[in-house]
């Protein structure tokens, strides 16, 4: 089961910010990463894993530094961090919380270089 080209993604919840991630990282709403989904991928995809995700017409690039917690039995293929939800879904930052965020359907999911830079795509 390696990463599939579209679906759906939420965003990490307040609980894990500041605590360490799969790769060592230390989690933050404002970097530009993503957990990836469900456990039967995890190995699949290697962390440090650069992807640019589309949702509605906007673009990121993230960097699967962990291993989310999904069983499997959810459709979501990946929780990405504040900032890459808030810029996908056009929210301030600020307006992106455990309440007010919910899921959301990726049109697109493609591996970059390893060399590509983290952050929203502009044309």
């Amino acid at each position: 089961m390696g990463l599939p080209v579209s679906g759906l993604a939420s965003t990490y919840s307040d609980f894990f910010v500041n605590k360490m991630t799969s790769s060592g990282d230390i989690y933050t709403h404002t970097a530009f990463t993503a957990a990836l989904l469900p456990k039967e991928r995890w190995h699949a995809v290697p962390l440090g894993t650069k992807v640019r995700i589309t949702c509605q017409g906007r673009s990121v690039v993230v960097k699967i530094n962990d291993r989310g917690v999904g069983d499997g039995s959810s459709e979501r293929v990946l929780d990405l961090s504040r900032a890459a939800y808030s810029y996908l879904t056009g929210l301030p930052l600020s307006a992106v919380t455990d309440k007010t965020a919910g899921v959301i359907n990726l049109q697109s999911i493609l591996i970059v270089p390893p060399g590509t830079p983290t952050g929203p795509v502009t044309k």
